[in-house]
This record gives structure tokens, sequence and C-alpha cells, in this order.
């Protein structure tokens, strides 16, 4: 797919709040959130970026936001409610929403393993703030990733071979709360998507980094 012009292409036209874009398998469209009452949580909208067209994909809730794609095409998404967050997936037409994980605690950004057997999300059942939860769909058994915790969180991001989840954090490389980095810099980690995983934190130099991502 060509885009127009050399340089960043503006996609949306800036009437509405457009957060998490995720393109889909095959490369012609992306899936994103579009905002409502002036808030980012919001409908799950399809956009093919060469034509400019776009989609409803799923409106049956307003408060939809984080959402990722599977190798598939199916989206998990969390569910920005009063409560907290809750756990969600669609299939990639926006039918067959399921709940995967109730509120109670504030669960964000899930993020699919590379085969689509499981979901990785940011939880915040484990005091301080967040630890990494992780969801085997097959079987319907979840796990804490133990020793975890983080004092923030960016995306979750799963390696190609499924034996690792890279994110960003600004607590310590000791997973303690009250553990910092110097002048509260994020730093990117890395752990064994294993309930006893281990963690190892792969930036240490001056600066901010966040949003981590593999490439294959």
């Amino acid at each position: 797919m060509e885009l127009p012009g050399d340089g960043p292409t503006r996609l949306t036209d800036g009437s509405y709040d457009a957060a998490s874009p995720n393109w889909e398998p095959a490369g012609r469209s992306l899936v994103y959130v579009r905002g409502v009452k002036n808030r980012f949580a919001g409908h799950i909208w399809r956009l093919w970026p060469d034509t400019g067209r776009d989609k409803l994909v799923n409106d049956e809730k307003s408060s939809w936001e984080y959402i990722h794609l599977s190798r598939l095409g199916h989206v998990a998404a969390c569910l920005n409610l009063s409560s907290g967050g809750e756990i969600w997936t669609l299939d990639r037409d926006g039918e067959n929403v399921t709940q995967r994980h109730d509120a109670g605690d504030n669960q964000v950004r899930p993020a699919w393993s590379p085969d689509g057997k499981k979901i990785a999300w940011a939880s915040d059942k484990y005091g301080c703030t967040r630890g990494i939860r992780v969801l085997d769909l097959e079987s319907g058994a979840n796990f804490k990733i133990n020793g975890l915790v983080l004092y923030d969180h960016t995306q979750l991001s799963w390696s190609p071979d499924g034996a690792h989840i890279a994110f960003g954090n600004h607590g310590g490389d000791s997973g303690v709360c009250d553990v910092q980095l110097p002048n509260d810099q994020w730093k990117l980690f890395v752990v064994e998507a294993k309930a006893d995983g281990a963690v190892t934190q792969i930036t240490r130099h001056a600066g901010n980094h966040q949003h981590p991502d593999w490439l294959t």
C-alpha cells in the first residue's frame, strides 16, 4: 500500500480524538479507537489509509480503549468503566464480544501473543500499582508474572517466539515500587512470559524509553 506524500501523512481529520491504532494483519487497514464526548475512550473503527474510507467496527460499548489486534485480526480491548478497566475480545468484524476479565481492579493495555492463544495485560490488582497478568484462552487459566510489580507501565509487546514480554516502566529494575529510576525516567524491561519469569532491564542510558515493539 502506498501513502501520499514523502513525510508524515495525517489519517484522521481532527474532529474527534483518535487513539490506539493497529494495522490489521494484511496491512491494508488500521483499527483504532475513535473517542466520544471529548474522551479518548470510545468506539472501535477501521480505516483504509490509501482511500480514507472508514467503517464502524463496534459501538456496543462507548468506552473502548487500548486495543490490540491478533495475527488473525481479532481485537483485544480494555473497556474503561468507573469501577476500573475490563478485558474483552471481539472478532475482526466486531462480533462475538466476550468479556475475559472483570473489573474489580484496573486491567489495561491488552496484548495478544504471536500465536493468538494468550493475552497479557497490566493489572492494578497486586497493590502498589501494576503487575502483568497472562490469560491462556484455550484452557481459561490465567496467572500473574510473579516478582514483577510495575510502578507504571507503557504498552506490552510479546517477542516473536512468545517467550518474553517487553514493556516500559519507571520503577526500579528490582520491580519494587519504592525503587525509582534516576529523575523518574522511563526505561525498557523484558520479562519471561511465565509465572516465575525473570525480569531484565534493557535500557540504562539517559532519557525516557517507552512503547517498545519487536522487529521480526
